[in-house]
């Protein structure tokens, strides 16, 4: 069974065993992340009649998001880690978007950029080449920002916000192509085996000019 959590924003588990959902519980409200992760956990252990033996894998998204609340499940991966040898992997949300654009897309080679929202006018931005982020993560905000250098991206984000922005739609037609991508924990259910050749301790990503 893979446990996969996401405190980017709030609380978000989900439990599977071979890309079947046992369990899964998300809320977007929560601050305190540090004093109810493991709460949450052990209840959602005992509403599937499982324990922390049956984890085979832990998978960690590492950001953007809160630095607090994945500070706080990266703490617990690795306590599990070292307590019962439980493999441990981080992925951010732009890898995931990455890989599934890569799997639905025609041009694998085509560079991506990729727009999740924060706040406001405000996105978290990275880009993404062969799997391979060629852009360091940052905050950008949209009418602030000059986009000429995306014409031959496929463009990516995660919230209709941003391409009926103005500045967007006045500049739609110089883009390769644009879409929707609708990022939710339940995404790492469908991972290919590539996401798993290497484990790795994950550590929050540093978004630059996020603090």
């Amino acid at each position: 069974m893979i446990l996969g959590i996401d405190c980017s924003e709030g609380l978000n588990l989900i439990f599977f065993d071979k890309k079947k959902i046992l369990y899964k519980y998300k809320n977007n409200k929560i601050t305190n992340t540090s004093e109810v992760l493991v709460t949450k956990i052990e209840n959602s252990l005992k509403k599937i009649k499982k324990d922390y033996d049956n984890i085979s894998k832990i998978i960690i998204i590492n950001g953007p998001g809160s630095f607090t609340g994945i500070r706080c499940s990266v703490t617990f991966a690795k306590m599990m880690k070292i307590s019962l040898s439980v493999p441990i992997y981080g992925y951010t949300k732009f890898e995931l978007v990455d890989f599934f654009s890569n799997s639905k897309s025609t041009n694998k080679n085509i560079k991506k950029s990729i727009f999740l929202y924060y706040q406001g006018e405000d996105f978290f931005y990275s880009r993404y080449e062969n799997y391979k982020c060629i852009s360091k993560p940052e905050i950008l905000n949209i009418s602030h920002h000059n986009f000429d250098n995306y014409k031959n991206d496929l463009i990516i984000s995660d919230n209709k916000i941003f391409f009926d922005h103005p500045k967007i739609k006045k500049n739609t037609k110089k883009y390769e192509i644009k879409t929707i991508f609708n990022y939710k924990l339940e995404n790492i259910v469908e991972l290919d085996k590539f996401y798993f050749q290497k484990k790795y301790i994950p550590q929050p990503i540093y978004v630059k000019n996020f603090f």
